[in-house]
């Protein structure tokens, strides 16, 4: 098997782009286009006719290259149209060239390590009924809340509103470069039939208390970035929204993908629903000799 190392402009997107939509597990993250706004400088390692591709989502740091999980993309890793093997994936890991990385491989990556995560994800192929009887008592009951309050639940594609919604009301303290993705993602997806903003209105203030950007793709819809403002929380509109995503694609053969998490609070909030955990494995490797091991951590 002939294995290369690609920079980024020697890459075939055409020929990426098949191998990942046609991948047994593929992901939107791993899309070409999804890189360039995550990962400017992505670079590969592919073997011959791109059956096997891994994207390397290069950054550099005082002129030092090294690899680090882009914004808004929880898994990576090897993706191919066949089963991966353990041997495969570790022959792709030793090729990497770089001595430092920090990587979220997919859930389809075997990897002996015991830095696993939890994605949660909802099968929706059963009726809205039958998905409902397992949501939890809490989550049955704050849904119910929701819907006595006067709110709305709505779809439209305003991006600007929702980029300025979720500015204001993240819950973190967003990292340097965060917003920038964000604003570069949502700036490329904002004319896509696949991109769809869910908010809730409040009827007695007429302002939106509660946002979310998900992403269709295949078979699986992806919960990106969801962000309330303290009405939002008090009146459980998150519940509602995604009451009504569950509602509106039940009896599909989707996945609602909640992208996490292993903070305990959200993954509560997703077993509420019904969600199951699907693990994908965390790489750390550092090789680098002082003071350069210093410089990125």
């Amino acid at each position: 098997m002939d294995i290369k190392h690609l920079k980024h402009n020697q890459i075939d997107k055409d020929l990426w782009d098949k191998t990942i939509l046609n991948s047994l597990n593929g992901t939107i993250y791993a899309m070409s286009w999804y890189l360039d706004c995550m990962s400017p400088k992505w670079e590969a390692i592919v073997t011959n006719n791109y059956e096997h591709v891994m994207p390397l989502p290069v950054k550099k740091k005082s002129g030092l290259k090294y690899l680090t999980q882009p914004y808004l993309s929880q898994q990576l890793g090897l993706f191919s149209q066949n089963i991966i093997s353990s041997d495969l994936l570790e022959t792709f890991l030793d090729f990497i060239p770089y001595r430092f990385y920090r990587l979220q491989l997919n859930s389809g990556n075997n990897h002996q390590t015991n830095n696993l995560k939890p994605n949660f994800i909802l099968e929706l192929q059963s009726s809205f009924e039958e998905i409902s009887n397992n949501f939890s008592k809490n989550c049955n009951r704050n849904i119910k809340k929701a819907k006595e309050i006067e709110q709305t639940v709505f779809k439209d594609n305003d991006f600007d509103n929702f980029k300025t919604f979720t500015e204001n009301n993240l819950n973190f303290t967003p990292p340097k470069g965060f917003l920038s993705a964000l604003n570069t993602l949502l700036q490329r997806i904002k004319n896509e039939h696949f991109a769809e903003i869910w908010s809730v209105n409040d009827e007695q203030t007429n302002q939106i208390i509660a946002s979310v950007l998900i992403l269709r793709w295949k078979n699986r819809i992806y919960y990106l970035m969801p962000s309330s403002s303290e009405l939002g929380k008090q009146n459980f509109a998150m519940y509602l929204i995604l009451a009504e995503i569950i509602r509106q694609n039940s009896n599909t053969p989707t996945i609602l993908d909640f992208e996490g998490s292993s903070i305990e609070g959200v993954a509560r909030f997703y077993k509420g629903f019904g969600a199951i955990p699907e693990y994908y494995p965390i790489l750390n490797k550092n090789k680098l000799l002082f003071p350069l091991n210093k410089i990125v951590k």
